[in-house]
């Protein structure tokens, strides 16, 4: 991990962008993101850190109220291992989500730390939380969805400017 741990307006922008792409089925974009910016700044767990936040707060307003519950649900059943069938980058974005939920920085190192074991680990991680986020939230590819996504994005950038 790099020395500068937290999360900036650079870390979201990037994620906003990855889950954009993710969005338009864009993989060659979202490797561009991760290859060219992501990765020689050295802000993998940021950008997966990043990319989890915007989960939640996209939930929280895009989802009714059963909605969330169903979904913090979902991740909670998720993040356990004998729960569901999952790849392991799928069980470990639920875990960071739930990491996250509960406001705990150090199940969230821990899972940076079990997706780095494996090779290209932290890649695979924060191209499969864009996944997620778009999994759980069709409401993305409604115009609000979308206007939503573009406002967050232009935010994170005005921000980064600053």
């Amino acid at each position: 991990m790099s020395n500068d741990e937290r999360v900036g307006a650079a870390d979201f922008r990037r994620a906003l962008a990855l889950i954009q792409h993710g969005e338009r089925g864009d993989e060659a974009g979202m490797r561009v993101i991760v290859d060219d910016e992501v990765i020689p700044a050295d802000r993998l767990p940021q950008l997966i850190r990043a990319t989890v936040s915007i989960l939640w707060q996209l939930v929280a307003q895009l989802c009714e109220p059963d909605e969330v519950a169903e979904i913090g649900e979902t991740l909670a059943q998720a993040s356990a291992a004998d729960e569901f069938d999952l790849d392991l980058d799928n069980r470990l974005v639920a875990r960071m989500a739930m990491a996250q939920h509960a406001e705990d920085p150090s199940a969230e190192y821990e899972v940076l730390r079990d997706a780095a074991t494996a090779p290209d680990g932290l890649v695979r991680l924060a191209l499969t939380a864009a996944g997620v986020v778009s999994a759980m939230l069709p409401q993305l590819r409604t115009d609000i969805g979308r206007q939503l996504l573009n406002n967050l994005a232009m935010q994170a950038l005005r921000e980064e400017s600053s």
